[in-house]
């Protein structure tokens, strides 16, 4: 299972890939669609999808719908950690 450091880690190495942007140009409080100009397509496929089958989980539909930023998104991952697929 991984830790939230590693949640942090694996979320923004994500954004680096999807994005083609060094992680140390994004921030916590960057929102996913405004500020990095993530597609909703990037945001729901690579993204979203993407990071439960790097991290082993399933989170609901419903809780992607409240993540705005960066932040966001590693709370909704820390949150259902232990929902594993």
């Amino acid at each position: 299972m991984e830790t939230p450091k590693n949640i942090h880690q694996i979320v923004f190495e994500t954004l680096e890939d999807i994005l083609l942007m060094p992680k140390s140009k994004i921030n916590l409080t960057d929102r996913l669609m405004r500020d990095l100009h993530m597609h909703t397509d990037d945001a729901t496929f690579d993204f979203a999808m993407g990071l439960q089958k790097k991290l082993n989980i399933k989170v609901p539909v419903e809780a992607w719908k409240n993540v705005y930023t960066v932040q966001d998104a590693i709370n909704v991952l820390e949150q259902y950690r232990d929902c594993l697929l």
